[in-house]
């Protein structure tokens, strides 16, 4: 049972995360004496998730009925033991409280309806005769594994927010066009150069000027060491198109203008009717 934790803790990626895990138990020397702690409340802790005595005891015996299923019935603890199967089944179980944890604390849940679906689509439970779930099936499957109900609905539980946890660390991300863009253009990204050796020992006489042969060079080549002269201008232009919207007449003012305009040309124009005599003639 279990399927997706087994399956994802037999491979490489999982035992790269759990292997300090795993070593840390196997220092503890774990042996068949754990399966009787007598009053001790706990085997691990992981965040808020605590494996009891009677948990690592019914996931171990689990283990050991799968053993007998291979090698026969009188396969025994002790046996299981000295083969490592006691480690691995602790191993198994703080890789699954450790993918929980995980779940739990990024947010991850899963809902009651999810859990009885996924139960459901299981052809392990299902009527050979009828295709659907099959509570008695259901049941005696979990009864042959050694699992009571609500462990293998919790156990189911916890592989689907497992799987979900394992899901974000292998699954592959996309990016925006732009920043694959970005991305490939700089690895891509190609620069020539070109480069000359020089040989010291052609610059080896080469004496050390003095400040009078400094000065003369500079004042032979001027024109390398100055920077050209430059000016800063300011204009400032202003024309009646830029001062017309600021510009207001009224209507009294126009005629007042007008009326004198008027009066002018009138006036003008007697001046000249007397003082010339042809026109007067």
């Amino acid at each position: 049972m279990l399927a997706g934790i087994r399956t994802f803790s037999k491979s490489i990626f999982a035992k790269i995360i759990f292997g300090v895990i795993a070593l840390s138990f196997v220092i503890w020397g774990l042996n068949a004496s754990m399966l009787n702690l007598g009053t001790s409340r706990e085997v691990a802790e992981i965040g808020s998730q605590k494996v009891t005595p009677v948990e690592l005891d019914r996931a171990f015996q689990r283990s050991v009925q799968n053993m007998r299923n291979v090698f026969g019935p009188n396969f025994n603890q002790q046996q299981a033991v000295q083969m490592g199967l006691l480690n691995n089944t602790v191993q198994s179980i703080v890789s699954q409280k450790v993918l929980r944890e995980d779940a739990k604390n990024i947010g991850i849940g899963i809902s009651d309806d999810k859990v009885r679906d996924t139960i459901f689509a299981s052809d392990n439970f299902k009527d050979p005769t009828t295709g659907q779930f099959s509570r008695d099936r259901f049941l005696q499957s979990l009864y042959q594994a050694g699992y009571t109900e609500q462990e293998f609905i919790e156990g189911v539980r916890g592989d689907l927010m497992s799987q979900q946890v394992v899901g974000s660390l292998t699954g592959t991300a996309s990016v925006p066009d732009i920043m694959a863009k970005q991305i490939v253009a700089y690895r891509n990204e190609q620069r020539a150069g070109s480069y000359f050796a020089l040989n010291a020992s052609e610059f080896a006489d080469i004496a050390t000027a003095d400040d009078a042969t400094l000065r003369a060079y500079h004042e032979e080549n001027a024109p390398q060491f100055t920077a050209p002269e430059s000016r800063d201008v300011t204009l400032a232009t202003l024309s009646a198109a830029d001062l017309m919207a600021t510009v207001t007449v009224s209507e009294e003012e126009i005629a007042e203008v007008l009326q004198t305009a008027r009066s002018r040309i009138s006036g003008s124009g007697k001046a000249y009717g007397r003082a010339d005599p042809v026109c007067a003639e």
